[in-house]
């Protein structure tokens, strides 16, 4: 119901003012679904002042960005969800082992300012969740040691509100106009408005913490496929209007 009554308030604005031709009742739709590969930057200072005053290894401020995408795209308006792993180099000072890395998940809208049949670009406005955890512990055991200590290592989590502001830029194309390659490039910037030290540790609360936060920029390549075909507006628009009666009743 939700993402029906979505999806008409993002397609009908757009095809109001073309009228009633059959022309106009055919919109271009696009689903597009890619892995993509870059570097990501996250705001590490708070953690890696307290990890120094440890005595521990800090973390670079950059790290590898894995994401998989979803869009589709109707007309100009593009809908999709995405998938975000960032994840840094372990640290090992002595044999304490430090490790990091954080992850996203996020519901995007965009709009193409350029819309050909082999190029795309569009600005996006992405909300979501995000989750850093953080690990500390011994990189070896002896077995003896691992009985009488089990649970040595210390193992954080926390989850933040994210938004993301980013562009997109993607090439298509292909032999078969209704099956494409797509290569392309994404750069922008998450918001982490919900700075904090709010860490977890099995279900408890960690106080004193460092505050480390997702604020930071990203870029990354992608490659992926699509599919295009041709949707019937007015037909689409009866069938939701009739799947709006039969809730109603």
């Amino acid at each position: 119901m939700l993402i029906s009554l979505l999806l008409t308030a993002l397609t009908v604005p757009g095809f109001a003012h073309s009228g009633d031709s059959t022309g106009a009742e055919n919109v271009s739709v696009l689903k597009k679904s890619d892995l993509g590969i870059g570097v990501g930057w996250l705001g590490m200072k708070s953690l890696n002042d307290r990890l120094a005053s440890l005595g521990l290894s800090k973390f670079q401020t950059y790290g590898l960005l894995v994401d998989l995408e979803h869009q589709m795209v109707i007309d100009r308006m593009m809908m999709g969800g995405e998938l975000k792993g960032l994840f840094f180099h372990d640290k090992l000072t002595g044999n304490t082992n430090t490790g990091f890395w954080a992850g996203e998940i996020l519901l995007k809208s965009g709009f193409n300012v350029i819309n050909t049949e082999h190029v795309n670009l569009y600005p996006y406005l992405g909300l979501g969740a995000g989750l850093m955890n953080l690990v500390i512990g011994d990189k070896n055991t002896i077995f003896d040691t691992a009985l009488v200590r089990p649970n040595t290592n210390l193992n954080m989590y926390q989850f933040r509100f994210l938004i993301d502001l980013g562009v997109g830029f993607d090439l298509l194309g292909g032999m078969n106009p209704s099956r494409l390659g797509v290569v392309g490039l994404r750069a922008g910037y998450t918001f982490d408005p919900t700075s904090g030290d709010r860490w977890m540790r099995d279900g408890l609360f960690v106080t004193s913490t460092p505050k480390p936060t997702m604020n930071g920029a990203y870029v990354m390549l992608t490659l992926g496929g699509a599919e295009r075909k041709s949707m019937n507006m007015k037909n689409w628009m009866h069938h939701h209007d009739d799947m709006q009666k039969d809730q109603d009743k």
